[in-house]
């Protein structure tokens, strides 16, 4: 499950480099990712 998650949010960080406006997206998943491992 951990390995999963964390392929997606992989991508959604190249995605936010691309786009300045999806990094605030990409910050909130980032966010959720850490706290479910925790």
């Amino acid at each position: 499950m951990v390995f999963k998650a964390n392929w997606p949010v992989r991508t959604h960080v190249q995605a936010a480099m691309m786009d300045p406006q999806c990094m605030v997206e990409l910050d909130a998943i980032a966010v959720v990712d850490p706290a479910s491992l925790i």
